[in-house]
């Protein structure tokens, strides 16, 4: 709940986006990789697993993460928390489609189950709409500008709305494929939890790593690490509270 706040806080208070996800990931893999050196779980993934590795490193760290903090450029944190509760939606309907999870829709559980999840995610839809009506769920005034971030913010609400939201979709839909995809490591695989938080998040780090270069980043960029105490102390939030 906290984390969409935080997030918003750290952004508005100079932190680049890119960056920000960037040095997330890198400190949330050094911390689980570490817990799996002293708990003795670490190892290497097995070749047949890599692509699963991958995929789960790119879904639910680089598009995941790196998409809501983008996001936040745009839109609220309440907008951004809101559409949340479409990714049990999802991993619902993706678990049936691919057979992961019957659905069992002839039972009281099944068709439970689906009712609540569909509840809470009208109920989302639902506020943001309003809110949006009311002037409430755009992404802030002009005097939220975010100095430094490398991506540029469109002049009106509407736009604003329409890419902010459009990043959460993307977000929520590759969040639960990762729940899919780290199903099948922990059951199928047996890798210890750990272990698979731990090479998501190095993935992840590597995918926001190779972006870096083509967004145009100068040293300003990262001066939010020692010129912002609100942001540095966001980071710090974001990997050991939210990541790790």
């Amino acid at each position: 709940g906290g984390n969409s706040v935080i997030l918003k806080v750290a952004i508005t208070a100079q932190a680049d986006p890119v960056v920000f996800s960037f040095l997330r990931d890198v400190g949330g893999a050094a911390c689980l990789l570490l817990a799996c050196r002293f708990n003795g779980s670490l190892m290497w993934p097995r070749p047949e697993h890599h692509s699963a590795f991958i995929a789960l490193g790119v879904l639910g760290v680089y598009i995941s993460m790196m998409f809501q903090t983008l996001a936040l450029v745009y839109v609220t944190p309440l907008n951004a928390a809101l559409l949340q509760p479409s990714q049990p939606v999802l991993t619902t309907f993706f678990a049936a489609l691919f057979g992961v999870e019957a659905l069992q829709a002839n039972t009281l559980h099944g068709r439970l189950k689906l009712g609540g999840v569909l509840l809470s995610a009208t109920g989302a839809v639902c506020t943001v709409y309003w809110s949006s009506q009311q002037g409430g769920g755009g992404g802030g005034t002009a005097d939220d500008s975010v100095a430094g971030a490398s991506v540029a913010s469109p002049p009106s609400t509407a736009p604003r709305l329409v890419v902010g939201n459009a990043l959460l979709v993307v977000q929520c839909v590759a969040g639960a494929l990762y729940q899919l995809i780290q199903k099948h490591l922990l059951t199928t695989a047996d890798y210890p939890p750990l272990l698979v938080a731990a090479y998501g998040y190095l993935v992840g780090a590597v995918a926001v790593g190779l972006v870096l270069p083509v967004c145009s980043l100068e040293t300003a960029s990262w001066a939010f690490l020692w010129q912002s105490r609100t942001a540095a102390a966001g980071l710090a939030y974001c990997i050991l509270m939210t990541s790790a």
